[in-house]
């Protein structure tokens, strides 16, 4: 009803994949809510699977992988009390300087 799309994929050993695309263009799209923070459930709540965000607009793009964080913090225990600060800050971060606040 919004102009997005939603599609799931899997492939035996590969992995399921799945992709969303909100269209920010309708009346009739819900406000996206607190996304960093659903983006870090995901992330933190299940460590094992390599989730890659992706946001893109107008002001420019931003992307990222369970792997890369787990690299940059250098631990794979996402699922860890103090993890979860770190994570969400850094995909707010990244999401306010591309205006999603502004959405």
């Amino acid at each position: 009803m919004t102009g997005g799309v939603f599609s799931i994929r899997s492939d035996s050993g590969s992995g399921t994949s799945v992709r969303v695309t909100f269209g920010i263009g309708s009346i009739d799209r819900q406000p996206l809510g607190d996304l960093a923070g659903t983006v870090t459930l995901f992330i933190t709540g299940n460590p094992r699977v390599n989730l890659f965000f992706s946001y893109s607009s107008a002001a420019g793009n931003f992307s990222v992988t369970t792997a890369e964080i787990k690299e940059a913090l250098e631990d794979d225990e996402l699922n860890l009390p103090h993890f979860f600060r770190p994570i969400r800050d850094m995909i707010t971060s990244n999401l306010d300087h591309l205006g999603v606040g502004e959405l």
